[in-house]
């Protein structure tokens, strides 16, 4: 059998889920340029700056139309947030303040965060007066009575919920 015959007949039977594929790619594609629309995107909007962020309406509208995108509330999308890892502690050291509790209820999180809550004199959650706590998974699921326990006996600032399974051998968490 020649080349060509092989990848003809492999091409036929993935036809279905190519069309599949076809099919999201055209409605994700109709989405953002709808948010472009929605968001009235112009040429000044991808001018430079000077880097204060001030009067930044590129930076501004790139966050609107992620947030259409993506069907969410609001977004931040920046160059520099530069991995997931980033990005969560970006979002914990905004929100933590010190002596404030974290319970995370889906066992400890990412290994690439364990230095930025706990490691001694590098400027972590640790070193800032934040505490935080975890809860194993119970056969892959979230312990609900331990959690239950665990709110009635210290009432957290913050849950933290990692449905991703990062580096560990598990499912991921179901978002039921």
């Amino acid at each position: 059998m020649n080349d060509n015959k092989i990848v003809l007949e492999c091409e036929n039977k993935l036809k279905d889920i190519f069309c599949q594929l076809e099919e999201i790619a055209l409605y994700n594609q109709e989405k953002v340029l709808n948010a472009f629309k929605k968001n009235q995107i112009a040429l000044r909007h991808f001018a430079g700056t000077t880097g204060y962020g001030y009067g930044d309406e590129g930076r501004d509208k790139l966050n609107c139309l992620f947030a259409d995108i993506f069907n969410t509330e609001s977004a931040i999308c920046s160059p520099n947030i530069v991995s997931g890892t980033h990005a969560i502690s970006l979002s914990l050291y905004g929100i933590l303040r010190p002596g404030n509790t974290v319970l995370s209820v889906c066992g400890q999180p990412y290994d690439t965060l364990l230095d930025i809550i706990y490691a001694d004199g590098v400027g972590s959650l640790k070193d800032y007066g934040v505490k935080f706590n975890s809860i194993p998974l119970l056969n892959g699921k979230i312990d609900l009575s331990t959690v239950k326990k665990s709110l009635s006996e210290n009432m957290p600032d913050m849950i933290y919920i990692q449905r991703s399974r990062g580096y560990e051998w598990r499912d991921p968490i179901c978002i039921q």
